[in-house]
């Protein structure tokens, strides 16, 4: 993979290679916006902190301007590198962070940088620093910003230099640290006072001296490119342990200086942090893996390419990675990156394929290209604000006609929810949407390999072992049911509606034929004519479209799961909100004597409900005749059992959701006629039109509230009594 992610950097700057080419494409990308948790609505507008250090005047100037203003490129203007990671000098001037800057940027950029530069940095550090000299173990020195070069209130300069005493005062290395963090922290405050921002608003600070850009310098783009990547390549520098003049590992140049050292790059490659990977245990890693200038060079880029241009989430965040099979000219990596991101992202939320269709055109070019590229998804995990970067799965080379075969079955299932169930978003099946259907817990996400396991298996045609696919659904129907917070599993929703989803997702997955562990066309050969005779048609329809149940046994739990339903609204509608007929299920799994002692006892509740009319009876005849002639030799497990009939209960709730909404709209046309009439009976009806016109609006619009027209549809019936 690593010479993908090469020729993904060699596209991108069309193979041209200069210390700014070089720069600018490992400049970071800025937001405009950061994520308000408190408002979603209210995004925090984000800025760009600029500290001019005026010695004219001896007194450091403070200004701000939103990211990117003007359609500039902030990262690129402010030249944004990252902050250099572990034990290197934190010689970087522009930093997400104020606390570097106002105490060792300066200090260190002055051992590294040219002649003319290095003097005006030290009359910066002589006039505007404070110097703190302290010993544990060892003597050390530091450096802090002096409070009185602000333009601060007396007050606040009084309030901050308490702070600064703390400091002074600290005598040893974790007194120090501590003291050092409130100091930039107290200073940090009253910097964004003065320009009236919060720390929410500011993705990135800078500097000026006498209101030039130290960032644009050239002794200063010549550090940060040294440090950055010369540095690596001199043999007696600073990582001559890892320097070694001989074949690239990437591109096989002979002798040519290369180096193993991988700390500048962010994908982790190959392990360089643990002594056991090294050749002889050396830790050198010289015989391992050694990369030279050029190729460590478009690995940088590309780094920094993917991140910006191909990275999407697919339930994990992922990068989508391209492999060129050969070499093409003249190649338009920008829009490329945009083909492959919306292709992967219409498969991923069925709410981007609209998008992707209406790009097609443009996308014309690299439709054609099909066959000269394979695509890589790496799922990693990156903690905000840390350097810390591991990779979590690597899916390898999916052809491009894969996506278009994912497409296609997603697509079959859309039409047949459109077709058959009113188009209802929460039936149709995507991979964002197997994400919600398999529990993995917060915070660490542990338990995520089963989930791309299988997005793995959807990719890479594997097979998904059935059983474990209803151990996990069965695991969300009780993780939804019981309330357990903790997981990617949303509680608040209505648990017999991921039934249904879990249903068309077992569809989903019987259309790739990658379920093993069990053949979901086989049947037990029961009398299926006669069971068809005497069951409803939705069940029928339900059955065939979503081509689960085709043998007796999980039509028998189905037809028994259906009764509980009818059972449980007529015990809703009797006041018993919670359905008691659900404490008759037993949600960890029920074996065959359970199952018939829970038939016998529905038989029992439609009786007393008096719900064995033409429906519920052949219903219960059907189930009758299917568990009778499988139970002796019961074929599925205690999990399936409780899952099906769960499905049946979930679709009887469905149903009956769907006969509530028709006699809505029934309710709703019969008072249009009836408003009608009055009108051509020259009554006044302007309120009940308005009033009509909002319960349509409830109904048909995109926010739909069938109840709430119900309620809309009672006040005409009171507007009615009044006008008579």
């Amino acid at each position: 993979m690593i010479e993908a992610i090469k020729r993904i950097g060699e596209y991108a700057v069309e193979g041209n290679l200069t210390t700014e080419i070089f720069l600018d494409n490992i400049c970071q990308k800025l937001t405009e916006t950061k994520p308000n948790k408190k408002d979603k609505d209210k995004p925090f507008k984000q800025h760009v902190v600029i500290l001019n250090f005026d010695t004219n005047n001896n007194k450091i100037e403070i200004d701000s301007e939103k990211v990117n203003a003007g359609g500039n490129d902030s990262g690129k203007e402010y030249l944004w590198v990252d902050n250099f990671k572990g034990n290197k000098p934190q010689v970087n001037i522009t930093s997400d962070g104020l606390n570097n800057i106002i105490t060792k940027s300066l200090p260190s950029m002055n051992e590294k940088v040219g002649d003319n530069l290095k003097i005006d940095v030290e009359n910066i550090i002589d006039d505007f620093f404070s110097k703190k000299e302290y010993s544990d173990g060892k003597s050390e020195t530091i450096y802090y910003i002096k409070p009185n070069k602000f333009s601060f209130s007396y007050d606040t300069i009084e309030n901050i230099k308490k702070v600064e005493n703390e400091l002074i005062s600290a005598n040893t290395k974790e007194e120090v640290k501590k003291a050092t963090k409130n100091f930039t922290k107290e200073i940090e405050k009253n910097i964004l006072s003065l320009i009236k921002l919060s720390a929410d608003e500011v993705s990135l600070y800078t500097i000026k001296i006498n209101n030039n850009l130290v960032c644009r310098i050239d002794e200063y783009t010549n550090m940060i490119f040294d440090l950055k990547l010369e540095s690596l390549f001199i043999e007696n520098g600073d990582y001559k342990e890892n320097y070694q003049k001989g074949v690239c590992s990437v591109c096989s140049k002979e002798n040519t200086p290369t180096t193993s050292n991988a700390t500048n790059l962010k994908f982790k490659f190959y392990m360089t942090d643990k002594l056991g990977f090294s050749s002889n245990f050396d830790g050198k890693f010289t015989k391992n893996f050694n990369i030279c200038k050029e190729c460590y060079q478009y690995l940088m880029i590309a780094e920094n390419f993917i991140k910006n241009k191909l990275s999407t989430q697919i339930g994990l965040n992922v990068y989508i990675i391209p492999h060129f099979i050969y070499k093409v000219d003249n190649w338009d990596m920008n829009n490329f990156s945009n083909y492959v991101t919306i292709s992967t992202n219409s498969i991923t939320n069925l709410d981007n394929l609209k998008q992707f269709n209406e790009k097609l055109k443009i996308f014309r070019e690299f439709e054609a290209e099909k066959n000269n590229f394979i695509i890589n998804y790496l799922f990693y995990y990156q903690p905000a604000g840390s350097s810390e970067f591991k990779i979590r799965k690597l899916i390898k080379d999916v052809p491009p006609s894969r996506l278009d075969f994912i497409g296609r079955k997603e697509e079959e299932i859309i039409n047949l929810v459109d077709n058959n169930y009113g188009g209802n978003r929460n039936l149709k099946v995507d991979l964002k949407g197997i994400w919600g259907c398999i529990p993995i817990k917060k915070g660490d996400f542990s338990g995520f390999t089963r989930y791309l396991d299988i997005v793995d298996a959807v990719f890479s045609d594997n097979r998904i072992d059935y059983n474990f696919l209803i151990n996990q659904f069965t695991e969300v129907i009780r993780i939804i049911k019981y309330e357990r917070e903790g997981y990617n599993i949303w509680v608040k929703e209505e648990f017999t509606n991921k039934i249904l989803q879990l249903n068309f997702l077992l569809l989903f997955f019987k259309k790739f034929d990658i379920l093993g562990g069990v053949d979901m066309n086989e049947t037990n050969n029961i009398v299926n004519i006669e069971v068809e005779e005497h069951l409803p048609k939705e069940i029928l329809e339900y059955w065939n479209g979503t081509e689960i149940y085709n043998d007796g046994c999980k039509k028998a739990l189905f037809s028994l799961g259906y009764l509980i339903g009818e059972i449980g609204y007529k015990q809703s509608t009797a006041g018993h909100k919670k359905k008691p007929i659900l404490n008759k299920i037993n949600f960890q799994g029920m074996g065959p004597e359970k199952l018939v002692r829970l038939s016998n006892d529905v038989l029992e509740k439609l009786r007393q409900y008096d719900k064995l009319q033409y429906n519920e009876d052949n219903i219960y005849s059907t189930l009758k005749l299917l568990m009778d002639a499988n139970i002796s030799h019961w074929k599925l497990s205690n999990e399936e059992n409780v899952f099906y009939v769960l499905s049946g209960y979930a679709f009887s709730n469905y149903n009956g959701w769907q006969r509530y909404v028709k006699i809505t709209e029934k309710k709703i046309k019969q008072t249009e006629s009836e408003i009608q009439i009055s009108k051509e009976n020259g009554k006044d009806v302007t309120k009940q039109e308005i009033l009509l016109s909002e319960a349509r609006n409830l109904f048909y619009g995109e926010d739909k509230n069938y109840k709430g027209v119900n309620e809309v549809l009672k006040k005409i019936m009171v507007v009615d009594k009044e006008v008579e």
